[in-house]
């Protein structure tokens, strides 16, 4: 079951985030990031929150699932 976080950009919504955090490997995880407003382009703000969250879980890497290495 998904329980995705929604991306807000001042009072609109734009999309969503799935995610989650293993604790035992202090990473934090995207699973999932859709962006749902296509006039929304501002990605450095959706990133930077989520360092922010990660940071709060005291996370020691950020994996988004979406990019291969």
């Amino acid at each position: 079951m998904k329980w995705p976080l929604s991306i807000l950009v001042g009072n609109q919504f734009v999309g969503y985030l799935d995610c989650k955090m293993d604790w035992k490997a202090k990473k934090f995880i995207i699973k999932e990031r859709n962006i749902f407003n296509p006039d929304f382009n501002d990605h450095k703000g959706i990133d930077a929150a989520i360092e922010e969250l990660a940071a709060f879980h005291e996370a020691k890497e950020i994996r988004d699932s979406r990019i291969t290495k």
